[in-house]
């Protein structure tokens, strides 16, 4: 998490938690909509389980070409891709635990055979690499790819019998923990701030704020999701 002016002051994030606490030392399947979202949102829960010995496993589901400018989207996905690539080397975490499954921005499907086929492949990798713990970006408007991941977030855990942990937006910070009340846990990163900030620079390509020692998470329940969905429609 970076410093943006939208956080909650200091003393109204819960107390912060080791890796333990939030995860119970199980292997994270970690889900990340396009290139670089799996540092920005939790690039210091990688380096910390890379370092306890459980590295995660990370998808990302778009290949971040939309952002083409003035350079072709073939072009935009390639390097969107290498940098994800020795970003997340960076926090140490191994190179067959990395997954970039490229589908073209605006093109997750959110229903249907294809939707069904994506939800059977994250769930076999959850299978295959014996993850008991879905991690997921959760945002208060979602839509287009964001939305189609929600989904699949939701649909993979409810197949493969894992626990759902939404992962704070950088820009919503304060409204996730008000909605998750007793439920929102903060990750102390603060011994790999420094890591997280270069392996940041290297998806983003340009200077940043300062790192947050922290990054915020959300157990799901059913309770909680039905609070979440509500505020998203309060929201829309």
């Amino acid at each position: 998490m970076m410093q943006s002016g939208n956080e909650p002051r200091r003393d109204e994030l819960p107390a912060r938690s080791n890796l333990r606490s939030i995860f119970d030392d199980q292997y994270v399947l970690l889900l990340a909509v396009r290139p670089g979202d799996e540092i920005l949102g939790c690039g210091g829960l990688i380096a910390e389980s890379c370092a306890r010995g459980r590295p995660p496993f990370v998808c990302i589901v778009t290949d971040g070409s939309s952002d083409a400018a003035e350079s072709s989207p073939d072009e935009v996905a390639q390097s969107r891709a290498e940098r994800s690539r020795a970003a997340t080397a960076m926090l140490d975490l191994p190179r067959e635990r990395l997954l970039l499954f490229g589908l073209y921005d605006e093109s997750v499907p959110q229903a249907g055979a294809l939707f069904q086929r994506l939800v059977d492949a994250v769930a076999d990798i959850a299978r295959r690499y014996d993850c008991n713990v879905l991690c997921a970006p959760f945002q208060p408007q979602p839509a287009g790819d964001d939305f189609a991941v929600q989904k699949l977030a939701e649909m993979v855990a409810a197949r493969a019998g894992l626990t759902l942990i939404w992962h704070a937006s950088p820009t919503w910070t304060a409204d996730f923990h008000a909605v998750g009340r007793g439920a929102a846990r903060v990750l102390d990163i603060a011994r790999h701030a420094t890591q997280k900030q270069i392996a940041a620079q290297l998806v983003t390509g340009r200077e940043l704020p300062c790192i947050e020692p922290f990054e915020s998470f959300l157990l799901c329940d059913r309770q909680i999701g039905q609070s979440l969905t509500k505020c998203t429609c309060a929201a829309q």
